[in-house]
């Protein structure tokens, strides 16, 4: 096990069931796993706790990934990493992704040790 344990990440997804995989797997690796579940919580989370990272799910309720990346980019200005974590696979869903503020992308479903290389490197 790694020692992060004062890394904080926020999980954010509607989808509960991968939300709890994905959370054991995270505090398996030593970050502590904050998890929101739609686009309000996911910034009210950002607002009130000091989050180092963000996995963030385009396809939320209540406003939808891409109002959360407008929001913590633009109007709260977070510098935190946030990876985009989707299902969606429209052509242009990265790029769009990373226009609008995302520092990098996964397409579900995903290798959880590419998630972990990732967060790795954002987290150095």
């Amino acid at each position: 096990m790694e020692n992060q344990t004062s890394k904080k990440i926020l999980v954010v997804d509607d989808d509960q069931p991968f939300v709890t995989a994905l959370r054991t797997f995270l505090i398996g690796h030593g970050y502590c796993v904050l998890t929101a579940s739609d686009a309000t919580f996911a910034i009210r989370h950002v607002s009130k706790e000091a989050i180092d990272l963000v996995i963030l799910d385009l396809g939320l309720p209540c406003g939808g990934g891409f109002f959360v990346l407008e929001n913590l980019r633009k109007t709260r200005k977070i510098a935190q990493p946030i990876i985009v974590s989707t299902a969606n696979i429209s052509a242009g869903i990265e790029q769009k992704s990373r226009e609008w503020g995302a520092d990098d992308f996964i397409q579900k479903p995903y290798d959880l040790e590419k998630l972990l290389e990732m967060i790795r490197v954002h987290l150095k």
